[in-house]
């Protein structure tokens, strides 16, 4: 066989129907991609023989898989035993199929085409994964694409029943039974319309989802397979049952299977990001060429006692401006193209702070900087992760201004108490925001690591606002990266003048 698998499915003899001995996860195409489509059978099918017309024709999965305009995506095919001596229902196969997708495709971002029986195991399987407060994996599903899914039962099911009467999964396709009903409740909790109002923020999440029912179908009938409550857009089929899934890639249902695929997929598929070079210490060579390069070193100078940074005013009237140009090129331009920004950047401290404040996460920007050699992307935080923050009380209980330290690389409290005395600055209270592990180079070992501490330093400005300050002196010492992290989630917050060290002492930077 041409495609590889995770589990080897074994040989067919001339006349046999593939069945399924074991649960296995089988691999159609597997080039290490982001994006996945994973197939689910229905009662009695198989990872291959439900989706093939013919013995000599290739299967829907190998369709897609070998399809140019989707060689983006990996294609799975779920396999489980359905045959008449199953001993389990379809709420234990999507524990199964959990256990497959955690194991081999961990990070990818799914589609699932399920056939028959194989829809309910999805939706069991996303609603195991809210009741588990798992965001993760639900994060992980962008779409569902169903072809002839019993949803209200099937009454082909009830009249099996009675020739197996033990047999769960027949059972559980008992028109209106209630497991179904127990499906179709939380179904509409945690999904219908991004789930009901009281359902976390944390937990809300948009599905795509496209529903084939046949036309011809005496074993499913069109409101069984089209049910409001399932909130999947519609599409009627001129097969039956079983043919539904058996196309070729010249046939209506493949040309809307591809379409959704892409259309889900898309913006991630052909995200182009938006390279930015920013020139500030020196005008060093970077590995990609940049769309847009930003040329400040006339305004940064090192010099053997100090090093000249921007004014005020420079900032605001010369850099400023130009960083809003490419913030509008972005919107313009890149927007629907992925919304990634790639920065490099020799640049001070606070002037990473400006950047990503005005490329903000509340734009829709998808923050990448080069950190080290590396892409660190601000999309994903560690949960684990936390902060110690030390107060300590200022010199004017009457100011409603605070002082914010964010010391990840090294511990700056003791210099920046000295440039507070040195001039004279009257303030409420000191927030010195430290990794739990203590200050050093390796304190953010990763991304997500520097993203926890960036949205850790917008919750504390959150909370300094609501006690009434409106103003914030902010002094750093942190990873370049770390910086224009922090920047980027700083949006919609109180004025924040920043301060940088010029080698000697503090001096005022810019505004954000």
């Amino acid at each position: 066989m041409w495609c590889c698998s995770l589990s080897r499915p074994r040989s067919l003899k001339k006349g046999e129907k593939m069945g399924v001995k074991k649960a296995a996860l089988i691999s159609k195409m597997d080039r290490q991609r982001k994006h996945a489509m994973i197939f689910v059978h229905g009662l009695h099918g198989d990872p291959d023989g439900t989706w093939r017309q013919s013995k000599k024709s290739k299967t829907l999965p190998e369709l897609l898989a070998l399809d140019e305009k989707l060689n983006a995506i990996d294609v799975y095919s779920f396999g489980y035993p359905s045959n008449l001596v199953v001993n389990y229902d379809f709420r234990e196969v999507s524990k199964i199929l959990h256990s497959e997708i955690k194991a081999h495709l961990t990070g990818k971002d799914i589609i699932f085409i399920a056939h028959s029986m194989g829809g309910l195991v999805v939706q069991q399987y996303l609603i195991d994964q809210f009741e588990q407060f798992n965001t993760t994996a639900v994060k992980q599903v962008k779409g569902i694409i169903y072809m002839a899914v019993p949803f209200e039962g099937s009454s082909k099911a009830n009249f099996a029943s009675w020739f197996v009467p033990y047999h769960k999964q027949v059972n559980s396709l008992i028109a209106n039974n209630p497991l179904l009903q127990e499906l179709r409740e939380n179904w509409v909790k945690y999904v219908f319309r991004g789930g009901q109002e009281n359902l976390p923020d944390a937990m809300r999440c948009t599905i795509s989802q496209l529903a084939l029912y046949g036309a011809r179908d005496w074993v499913v009938s069109k409101k069984s397979a089209s049910p409001f409550h399932v909130g999947a857009e519609v599409i009627a089929s001129d097969t039956g049952h079983k043919d539904i899934c058996k196309i070729d890639q010249f046939s209506t249902e493949y040309t809307h299977i591809k379409k959704f695929v892409l259309d889900t997929f898309t913006t991630q598929i052909i995200s182009t990001p938006m390279i930015v070079h920013v020139y500030g210490w020196d005008k060093q060579g970077f590995k990609e060429e940049p769309h847009y390069p930003l040329d400040w070193t006339k305004h940064f100078q090192i010099s053997a006692s100090s090093r000249i940074l921007p004014s005020q005013d420079i900032w605001s009237n010369e850099i400023l401006p130009q960083i809003n140009f490419v913030s509008k090129e972005w919107s313009e331009k890149w927007a629907k193209q992925g919304g990634i920004v790639r920065v490099y950047a020799k640049l001070c401290l606070t002037g990473a702070l400006l950047f990503g404040s005005q490329l903000s996460f509340t734009k829709g920007v998808k923050l990448e900087v080069e950190h080290y050699g590396q892409i660190w992307s601000g999309d994903k935080e560690d949960p684990s992760y936390t902060i110690r923050p030390i107060y300590t009380p200022g010199n004017s209980s009457e100011s409603r201004r605070a002082v914010l330290i964010l010391s990840v690389t090294k511990d700056i409290y003791s210099e920046v108490e000295q440039h507070l005395v040195s001039t004279h600055s009257k303030f409420k209270k000191i927030i010195n925001l430290l990794p739990a592990t203590g200050p050093g180079r390796d304190s953010v070992r990763d991304n997500k690591q520097a993203l926890s501490f960036a949205i850790s330093v917008k919750n504390e400005i959150e909370q300094l606002k609501s006690e009434g300050i409106n103003e914030i002196h902010l002094y750093l010492n942190t990873p370049l990266s770390v910086a224009f992290f922090v920047g980027h989630r700083l949006t919609a917050s109180c004025p924040i003048q920043t301060f940088e060290f010029n080698g000697i002492g503090y001096v005022p930077s810019c505004q954000i």
